[in-house]
């Protein structure tokens, strides 16, 4: 636990709603807040079996990751990627190493989008480029409408805009809790590179409005600040964030200003994400 720097372990152990004569089984969801922009990866386990909601980026974050599924003494059964972006899924490597025998789940945009990119990720961040650039393909199982972890059912809210145009969620209306991936964000700078038009961000905040009428009680952003409670502040940041920026980048202020503008109306924000806003202003108004 020593490499990382925010570590975040929150157990909700709610009864699952079965059948009247059948013993609920208890799930427990625990978040981990990595050291990667607070990016999150959420562990759902059943009294027998334990899957992994995205895997973070570095060998330090996957590591802290493999040590929590061993503490816990249940066997890793399968990885669900929300969507193709490194830091969700560049410790894939150190994950399946760990437990060869986890399904790899995904949508099958997401799958073939991680398959193309991952090599050209571990040759831009990964420790050991040319043996990940040699390394075969993941192979993905195509995912339904669901996961299910010990008859319970996690439902796959697909093809939603958020920092990518092919984010996911994931639902648990057994346990009231959405884990929102890269649609959600609380107290971390966004990234806007690839929602370059005020439509595209126009349809993030519709979907945020969407995943915010489940009523989930839970609610995972794919990027928090350690110690911040998983609740629907982060539909407040979010959406207030989109706004904000969609103004200030469609005004005649220059990138610089852009950025200085978001940092003092968001003072909070993790200074280490800094460099999205930065990267997202420069690229939007065409700036070095």
């Amino acid at each position: 636990m020593k490499y990382i720097s925010a570590l975040l372990m929150l157990s909700m152990l709610i009864g699952c709603t079965m059948s009247a004569n059948e013993n609920p089984p208890q799930l427990t969801i625990t978040p981990i807040v990595g050291t990667s922009t607070g990016v999150t990866g959420t562990f759902v386990s059943g009294p027998s079996s334990t899957i992994l909601i995205d895997t973070q980026m570095t060998p330090p974050e996957g590591n802290a990751l493999v040590e929590h599924i061993r503490e816990t003494g249940k066997p890793l059964t399968a990885i669900y990627i929300t969507h193709a972006h490194l830091d969700h899924a560049l410790a894939l490597d150190i994950l399946t190493a760990a437990y060869p025998d986890a399904r790899l789940l995904a949508t099958p945009s997401v799958a073939e989008a991680v398959n193309q990119l991952y090599p050209q990720w571990k040759q831009q961040f990964g420790e050991d480029p040319e043996t990940s650039l040699a390394r075969p393909d993941f192979v993905f199982e195509v995912v339904g409408d669901s996961i299910n972890v010990d008859g319970v059912e996690l439902e796959i809210v697909p093809a939603l805009q958020g920092d990518t145009p092919d984010n996911t969620a994931v639902w648990i209306p057994s346990q009231s809790t959405l884990i929102g991936g890269d649609i959600l964000f609380n107290q971390v700078h966004l990234f806007f590179v690839e929602t370059p038009a005020s439509e595209d961000r126009a349809r993030w905040l519709a979907e945020i409005d969407r995943l915010e009428a489940l009523n989930a009680e839970i609610i995972i952003p794919g990027h928090i600040l350690p110690n911040l409670s998983f609740d629907n502040t982060t539909y407040d940041f979010t959406r207030e964030y989109i706004s904000l920026f969609d103004q200030a980048i469609n005004s005649d202020m220059t990138a610089e200003e852009v950025v200085a503008t978001i940092k003092a109306h968001f003072p909070s924000a993790d200074p280490g994400s800094e460099f999205l806003l930065e990267m997202s202003a420069n690229a939007l108004k065409g700036e070095p």
